[in-house]
């Protein structure tokens, strides 16, 4: 899980520097062209794509609880048994 935490953290900074970017851009050329636009969508994209490995990650340390749960329970199933 710390990868996929390093991950999305990654994905952050990919949207920050390309706000970064944009801001530069609006300095330098001073009219709203494809140097100002397409930071912008890249900045959406990166985002999108945050909240989607954010989910993820989340959805696996579910999964990973529910097993572990599952096994104590079968675990105290046999142990009940016996």
């Amino acid at each position: 899980m710390k990868f996929l935490k390093l991950y999305e953290k990654l994905w952050l900074v990919a949207a920050l520097v390309a706000v970064i970017v944009t801001i530069v851009n609006c300095f330098v050329y001073k009219k709203f062209d494809h140097h100002i636009y397409f930071p912008i969508l890249v900045c959406m994209a990166t985002i999108a794509m945050y909240f989607t490995k954010r989910n993820h990650r989340r959805f696996m340390e579910k999964m990973e609880a529910m097993q572990e749960r599952d096994r104590l329970d079968k675990a105290v199933d046999q142990i009940v048994k016996k």
